[in-house]
């Protein structure tokens, strides 16, 4: 039996030895990871240009979502869309310091055409938009609130962008 003076460690604590909260933030956590893990590392790794820096960036966004106050509060959508800007602040800051690169035709690195989105006449942000929206299944408000613009905004862009990628498409198929 413990005494004041000496009270138990384990006090508080759920039967598997750990603290309930952090149990319960590690089932957000696995949760998060097991439905978002695979969109958020293709994510990550085109924003840094190669998987292993996309999968940092994947990991510290999950450190930076487990350290933020109220997560278990929050609802699931809202969690996604933390995780996802946390994400591209991790990947963007992994990629300070260095030079821009020119954006080339990934024909030359033998992608498929039909699909590059420099041949398709898109820029950066249509095309991270295109992307968070169908590969990775997100909606407009979760988009702007991963990019930090206006839901209404998000919108255009995405149409102009699917207008473009039809008349390039369209284009390509009536060229011989």
């Amino acid at each position: 039996m413990p005494t004041p003076a000496n009270p138990d460690p384990r006090a508080g604590l759920s039967p598997t030895g750990t603290k309930p909260k952090s149990a319960a933030l590690r089932g957000l956590l696995t949760a998060l990871l097991d439905r978002h893990g695979l969109p958020l590392r293709r994510y990550a790794a085109r924003l840094t240009g190669d998987a292993p820096r996309g999968h940092e960036a994947v990991r510290r966004a999950f450190v930076a979502l487990a350290l933020l106050p109220g997560l278990d509060e929050l609802p699931e959508e809202k969690r996604v869309e933390k995780l996802y800007r946390a994400c591209r602040e991790a990947a963007l800051a992994s990629l300070k310091g260095e030079a821009r690169r020119p954006r080339t035709p990934a024909s030359a690195a033998g992608a498929n055409a039909a699909t590059d989105p420099v041949r398709l006449g898109l820029n950066q942000v249509q095309e991270e938009m295109l992307r968070l929206k169908f590969e990775c299944g997100l909606g407009y408000p979760a988009i702007a609130a991963i990019l930090d613009v206006a839901p209404a905004h998000v919108s255009n862009l995405v149409h102009a962008a699917l207008t473009q990628v039809r008349q390039a498409q369209a284009k390509g198929e009536s060229a011989p």
